[in-house]
């Protein structure tokens, strides 16, 4: 029998649409992996110049010339520092402050926010920056900063609650103890045992004790940080971390009190602390502040606080009052004389009205009115003329109305741009002349000038006391009427050029920038660049400016300017006045001496 014939089959070709397909997902497979390592590359790339850009600009930075870091240059400033001078700002925290911090006195810093409380805190501890400049004296019984270390004897309590998150309430008072050390503690106690064994005096048990276990030093803990934790209440906290936004600690009011005894387990006599009530609740500030009063009255030390508001028994537990405003002493003496002190000024404090709420809103001009108990004197707050200083006042306010005007036309740059397809379709189509269409359009805002200028010269006027003339008043009116016309005829322009409302919007902003430094005001016109003039004669704020300026300054009441006693003022004259006082405006916004 032939043997068995085995024959095997060939597995068929794949057909050759599959084969397109595999390599379609081979070709897409490969593209795709470019793609990735392009992008790698990209974001390398990017990477790499980010880093470039960084190191250099720090490279810049280093090698520009020092200027101090409170020094904050937006923008404009910087562009009319371009074009113009570029003099810095400079601002007057505490002005002619002066006066005496008695031992033994817990002393109460009272005033609105931006005061300057806590740059006076901050110079009675020799803490301020560098960068500021200061004028005057502090001195310490008599001794200068130069002579001491104001840090050993003074302690500046900050606002600011920073401490170690990791460690507890009871090792960061420790710890605060032993670096500052007991200071002059255990030799005044040795003085205090010699003169009692010369003359015989057996002191106390307790007190001896409790005067000797806060004297020693060398040792993790110390009788001081256990009184400062009963006194401020942080004893039932005392093993707990302090914690901080990522670790869970003590709460925001038990932190608060952290800060204030961190200071008080040191050696220094002179204690000044900021805003130590934020975050706690009137029981625990008044208890904290009358912890203090005990120390200041018994180990003969010098406490200043600073309260935003405290309540009436708080308030009482204070020896001497420190009142400021805009960086001014208003008052500074005992506290049981400070109502007699305003109401010899006319302000009465009502019979069921805290204290400390009055003392802050007595200083205030928009909320001290309701405090005048003279009926028959008549309460005004007017602003003085005259003189170079009061004339500043008025030509800021001038330029500020002139500024609100010149803003008010910009609405016109939107209508503007809304009616141009209406009007290409309607002129294309040969409805009527273009020129009818502008022709048309001014004619119609002139009553939206006439009401823009009119409730702005009524409104204010008369209000800010201006010349009490009816001429002057109308001539005024007049000059914003013209400036209200020039405004909108500008946008107008601006909007017919350029056609879209973004574009329009960057550029009119632009425009107005470009008007408002070559005006005359933010810049001199002695200031100006030789090659930047052009920019001074074609901006159309400088001509209304110019023309406001002579109206207000025309007037008798500042002949005195230019000791003419008999009130006699040409325009040449007033134009001197209105120069003067820009020049005196200039100088005072830019920080230069006049």
């Amino acid at each position: 029998m032939p043997p068995e014939e085995r024959t095997t089959t060939a597995p068929p070709p794949p057909p050759a649409s599959g084969r397109r397909a595999r390599w379609r997902v081979a070709e897409h497979t490969r593209a795709s992996c470019t793609t990735v390592v392009a992008n790698t590359l990209c974001t390398l790339l990017l990477v790499l110049l980010l880093v470039a850009g960084v190191v250099l600009f720090v490279v810049w930075l280093s090698l520009r010339p020092h200027r101090p870091r409170f020094a904050v240059v937006s923008f404009t400033v910087g562009l009319i520092g371009r074009f113009g001078s570029s003099n810095k700002r400079t601002i007057n925290i505490l002005q002619n402050v002066s006066g005496i911090i008695k031992p033994s006195r817990m002393t109460l810093l009272l005033g609105p926010p931006s005061s300057g409380k806590s740059t006076l805190m901050r110079a009675l501890t020799g803490k301020l920056d560098k960068n500021l400049k200061v004028s005057g004296d502090i001195t310490y019984c008599g001794h200068t900063f130069s002579e001491f270390y104001p840090e050993r004897t003074s302690a500046y309590v900050s606002q600011y609650d920073l401490h170690n998150a990791e460690m507890t309430v009871r090792e960061t008072l420790d710890f605060s103890g032993r670096c500052l050390g007991i200071g002059a503690r255990y030799d005044m106690l040795a003085e205090l045992a010699r003169r009692e064994r010369n003359a015989g005096i057996k002191p106390d048990p307790e007190i001896d004790a409790f005067m000797k276990a806060t004297a020693v030093q060398g040792h993790k803990t110390n009788i001081t940080t256990d009184v400062t934790l009963k006194a401020l209440g942080l004893d039932i906290c005392a093993d707990i971390i302090i914690g901080d936004e990522m670790i869970r600690g003590i709460s925001g009011g038990q932190r608060k009190r952290v800060t204030t005894g961190e200071m008080l387990t040191g050696p220094a006599q002179a204690l000044f602390m900021d805003e130590i009530s934020t975050g706690l609740d009137s029981s625990s500030t008044f208890e904290i502040v009358k912890y203090i009063g005990h120390l200041v009255h018994v180990m003969n030390e010098t406490v200043m606080i600073s309260l935003l508001q405290p309540p009436p028994e708080t308030y009482n537990l204070f020896d001497d009052i420190i009142l400021l405003s805009e960086g001014y002493i208003v008052y500074h003496g005992p506290r049981e004389n400070i109502l007699e002190f305003f109401e010899n000024a006319g302000f009465r404090c009502p019979e069921r009205k805290g204290i400390a709420d009055f003392l802050q809103e007595v200083t205030s001009k928009k909320d001290q009115q309701q405090y005048w108990y003279h009926d028959q004197e008549r309460y005004r707050t007017k602003m003085p003329s005259g003189t170079i200083s009061d004339g500043t006042k008025f030509l800021g306010a001038l330029t500020f109305s002139l500024i609100t005007i010149l803003f008010n036309g910009f609405a016109e740059l939107q209508l503007t741009i809304k009616k141009l397809p209406v009007f290409y379709k309607h002129r294309d189509f040969l409805f009527f002349p273009a020129w009818t269409f502008g022709v048309a359009n001014i004619l119609l805002k002139v009553p939206v000038s006439l009401v823009e200028a009119a409730v702005w010269v009524v409104l204010t006027y008369y209000v800010m006391g201006f010349a009490p003339s009816a001429g002057r008043f109308f001539r005024q009116f007049i000059a914003f009427f013209v400036t209200h016309q020039m405004a909108m005829a500008m946008f107008r322009f601006l909007g017919a050029i350029l056609k879209t409302m973004v574009v329009a919007n960057t550029f009119g902003m632009f425009v107005l920038l470009i008007v408002f430094i070559f005006g005359g005001f933010l810049i001199s016109r002695n200031d100006i660049k030789p090659w930047w003039i052009w920019g001074y004669w074609a901006s159309p704020m400088m001509y209304s400016q110019q023309a406001i300026s002579i109206n207000e300054f025309l007037a008798s009441r500042w002949a005195i300017i230019l000791n003419d006693v008999n009130g006699n003022l040409d325009a040449k004259k007033a134009c001197a006045v209105a120069l003067k006082l820009h020049r005196k405006y200039l100088k005072k916004i830019q920080g230069k001496k006049p």
